[in-house]
Protein backbone atom coordinates (compact mmCIF):
# COMPACT_ATOMS: atom_id res chain seq x y z
CA UNK A 1 0.00 0.00 0.00
CA UNK A 2 2.62 2.89 0.94
CA UNK A 3 5.77 0.90 -0.52
CA UNK A 4 7.88 1.56 2.32
CA UNK A 5 10.58 -0.43 3.26
CA UNK A 6 10.76 -2.06 7.10
CA UNK A 7 13.64 0.40 8.12
CA UNK A 8 11.65 3.92 6.79
CA UNK A 9 8.40 2.51 8.21
CA UNK A 10 10.30 2.13 11.83
CA UNK A 11 11.45 5.85 11.05
CA UNK A 12 7.79 7.27 10.48
CA UNK A 13 6.24 10.02 12.74
CA UNK A 14 2.68 8.77 13.00
CA UNK A 15 1.79 12.20 11.61
CA UNK A 16 4.00 10.87 8.47
CA UNK A 17 2.32 7.74 8.39
CA UNK A 18 -1.21 9.33 8.62
CA UNK A 19 -0.37 11.95 5.49
CA UNK A 20 0.55 9.03 4.10
CA UNK A 21 -2.36 6.64 4.72
CA UNK A 22 -4.52 10.18 3.65
CA UNK A 23 -2.90 10.55 0.04
CA UNK A 24 -3.13 6.53 -0.48
CA UNK A 25 -7.02 6.65 0.31
CA UNK A 26 -7.39 10.19 -2.34
CA UNK A 27 -5.85 8.40 -5.04
CA UNK A 28 -8.03 5.68 -4.83
CA UNK A 29 -10.72 7.71 -4.26
CA UNK A 30 -9.79 9.62 -7.69
CA UNK A 31 -9.13 6.08 -9.36
CA UNK A 32 -12.49 4.86 -8.34
CA UNK A 33 -14.14 8.46 -9.69
CA UNK A 34 -12.26 8.30 -12.99
CA UNK A 35 -13.64 4.77 -13.56
CA UNK A 36 -17.00 5.26 -12.33
CA UNK A 37 -16.87 7.90 -15.06
CA UNK A 38 -15.59 5.76 -17.81
CA UNK A 39 -18.00 2.88 -16.72
CA UNK A 40 -20.85 5.00 -17.07
CA UNK A 41 -19.81 6.34 -20.37
CA UNK A 42 -19.25 2.74 -21.83
CA UNK A 43 -23.13 2.03 -20.47
CA UNK A 44 -24.60 4.64 -22.14
CA UNK A 45 -25.55 3.46 -25.40
CA UNK A 46 -27.22 0.03 -23.71
CA UNK A 47 -29.25 2.11 -21.45
CA UNK A 48 -30.24 4.83 -23.93
CA UNK A 49 -30.90 8.52 -23.46
CA UNK A 50 -33.76 8.61 -21.25
CA UNK A 51 -32.15 6.66 -18.37
CA UNK A 52 -31.21 9.08 -15.01
CA UNK A 53 -27.82 6.83 -13.66
CA UNK A 54 -24.82 9.11 -13.22
CA UNK A 55 -21.18 8.65 -12.58
CA UNK A 56 -21.94 9.45 -9.24
CA UNK A 57 -24.57 6.86 -8.92
CA UNK A 58 -22.43 4.36 -9.90
CA UNK A 59 -19.81 5.49 -7.03
CA UNK A 60 -22.28 5.59 -4.68
CA UNK A 61 -21.98 1.98 -3.62
CA UNK A 62 -17.86 2.22 -3.15
CA UNK A 63 -18.21 5.11 -0.04
CA UNK A 64 -21.48 4.93 1.64
CA UNK A 65 -21.96 7.88 3.84
CA UNK A 66 -21.74 5.60 7.10
CA UNK A 67 -22.22 7.61 10.23
CA UNK A 68 -21.56 5.95 13.60
CA UNK A 69 -24.67 5.78 16.13
CA UNK A 70 -23.30 7.71 19.34
CA UNK A 71 -25.14 5.69 21.33
CA UNK A 72 -23.62 1.85 20.19
CA UNK A 73 -20.27 3.85 20.30
CA UNK A 74 -20.81 4.47 24.17
CA UNK A 75 -22.13 1.61 24.68
CA UNK A 76 -19.60 -0.26 23.76
CA UNK A 77 -16.60 2.36 25.04
CA UNK A 78 -18.31 1.58 28.35
CA UNK A 79 -18.00 -2.19 27.59
CA UNK A 80 -14.44 -1.93 26.79
CA UNK A 81 -13.93 -0.40 30.07
CA UNK A 82 -16.11 -2.59 32.09
CA UNK A 83 -18.20 0.11 33.01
Amino acid sequence: MLSLKPREFEELQIQEFNAMVQGHLRRKRKQDEMQAYFTYWQLLPQLGSKTSITPADILAPLYPDVKPDPKEERKELLKVFGM
